[in-house]
Parts: structure tokens; sequence; C-alpha cells
């Protein structure tokens, strides 16, 4: 009769369920699974000024307000320390400022006939940047969407038959798709880095105050440390864990399953050199009786032969 793995196989079975658990509940383990949320909020207008106007927003507080149209902060709601300036995030105005440029010349693809009372047609955009997986573009008129750009993907999806018609036009533009690509899977990914960093150093100081800013140039300071290192030691330490555990787990099942066969054997060995006697160690059911039996059959046709012998 073929043996079934069975038995053996089920002693790495709850090892292996721990382990994938905790594997999947691992910081970083998932794509975009994101502390917080950050994202831009563009203003393109195409008769007004300022005509580029960008709104900044980490887990929907305001942070940012800035005129990319004129490169002028309009405030950053972040704690000012006495004798030092406020600056945004490194390249962050600059990153803002080149993508403003980018989207106002597309205002002239987008049909007027929707505008004929004369009203100025003002193109939303909103810039979404993740930590873990590249961004995305959400383009929007008068709050209804109809077009997004995925540039994981890096594919267009259409909400409507003008999202349908711009999509098709946009898609062809290589020059176009390789701006958006390189802000949202590069410039994107630092934003958001930085913000989180000043994000947890506002909530172990004081509470963040709004103060004007001034400056109208492209300011400067050191980026943001970033928290990939903290997510892997995390994630090893989990590893580790339930490394350990998953070992103790397999040394106490297979221990478990195999105590009656090293009992035999302990009693085997002893009734060989005589460490046990008969009355100390008494086979209490059928199989004990059976192995003592057989242990006792080479001792019994021993002596037999050396009675045989001595009559001899």
């Amino acid at each position: 009769m073929a043996r079934t793995p069975g038995p053996k196989f089920s002693l790495f079975l709850p090892p292996l369920a721990v382990l994938l658990v905790c594997v999947c509940a691992a910081p970083g383990a998932s794509g975009r699974r994101d502390s917080h949320s950050l994202h831009y909020d563009f203003n393109i207008s195409s008769d007004k000024q300022p005509w580029c106007m960008v709104q900044e927003k980490m887990d929907e507080e305001k942070y940012l307000f800035y005129d990319c149209g004129n490169n002028k902060v309009i405030y950053i709601n972040l704690p000012r320390e006495e004798g030092k300036a406020i600056h945004s995030c490194k390249g962050e105005l600059g990153t803002l400022s080149n993508m403003g440029n980018e989207l106002k010349p597309l205002l002239a693809d987008i049909k007027r006939e929707k505008y004929a009372d004369g009203a100025p047609l003002t193109l939303q955009v909103r810039m979404m940047c993740h930590g873990n997986t590249s961004g995305s573009l959400e383009f929007s008129l008068g709050g209804q969407r109809f077009l997004t750009f995925d540039s994981e993907t890096e594919e267009y999806k259409a909400d409507d038959s003008e999202g349908e018609r711009l999509k098709k036009k946009w898609e062809n533009n290589e020059d176009l798709n390789k701006v958006f690509n390189m802000t949202l899977k590069r410039d994107c990914k630092e934003l958001y880095k930085c913000w989180v960093h000043r994000k947890t150093e506002l909530e172990t100081t004081a509470a963040p105050t709004t103060v004007p800013a001034t400056a109208t140039t492209t300011p400067t300071i050191a980026s943001a440390a970033p928290t990939k290192t903290t997510v892997m030691l995390e994630t090893l330490a989990i590893l580790l864990i339930v490394l350990v555990i998953s070992f103790i787990l397999i040394i106490i099942r297979i221990c478990y399953s195999n105590r009656k066969r090293w009992q035999k054997m302990l009693l085997k060995s002893s009734w060989k050199c005589g460490c046990l006697s008969t009355s100390s160690s008494a086979p209490d059911g059928p199989q004990e009786l059976q192995s003592f039996q057989q242990i006792q059959r080479p001792a019994g046709g021993q002596e037999d032969s050396e009675d045989a012998m001595f009559r001899s």
C-alpha cells in the first residue's frame, strides 16, 4: 500500500500559513498602501490672470498655495522658526512651474463649444503622488472629470466622449507623455517623501501656523531623508521572528510525531544492556508486550544453545 504524504506534509502547513500572513501584513509588502496622500490641484485659465494656480494638500490639509505662472508662493502652512525663512521642498516649485507650462497648451485642444456664453475656460488637473508607486493625473472641466493618465501603465482612460477625443490626440504626443512620466515617476515620489517627513516633524513639534511667504525665486533646502530603509528593517525583523517561530513549531511537531518510536528504541536499548528489570518496566499494552517478546527471544535462544552444549 502506497504511503500518503499527508501527515509529514502537514508539518509545514502551519508555519507556512503564519509566514504568508505576516509577509502580506508587513509594511511595504503591497503596492499602493501609502500611509499618507499627497496631491496638487492645478487651475489653468485661458483668459484671466494669474493663469496658473496650484494648491497642495497633504492628507487633505492645505500646506502650499503657489502662483506657478508668476513663480510666487502665496503661503506655506508650516511652523516658522525665529530667524529662519520658510521654504518648500527642494525642486518642488520648479516641478510645479514646469507642469503648469506643459498643461497650458492643452487648453487649445479642448472644444470651446461647451463655453459659448463667453465664460473663461479653466482646466482643472489633479496630480496625485504616491510613495511606493507612480503617480497619476486627473483632467476635469467644471468639476467633471473627463480623462485620467496613469504613469504606471502609461495609458489614458476616458470618462466621456470629450475625453475619448483628447485621449486619441494626447496619447500620440510623445513629448507630452515623456514629461508626464518623468514628473510622476521621479519628482512626485521625492515630493511625497519630503512632505511625509515634514508632516512627521509637525506632529512631533508644534502645531502649524499659516505664514505668508515673500520669496519669488525657487528656494533650495536639503531633501527629506527617505523612509525606505526603515520599512525594509521592519519587514526583515518581522520575517526573522516568523522564521524563528516556524522553526520551533517544526521541532515540536517532529518530536510529538516520533515520541512512540523513540520510546521503543529507548526500551529496546535498555533491555539489551540489562538496565531495566521485568518488574520495573512491565509492558502495559499488547504492542509493548509483542516488542518485549521480540527483544527477549534472542536471549532465550542463546540460553538453550548454552544448555545443550553443557549437557553434551
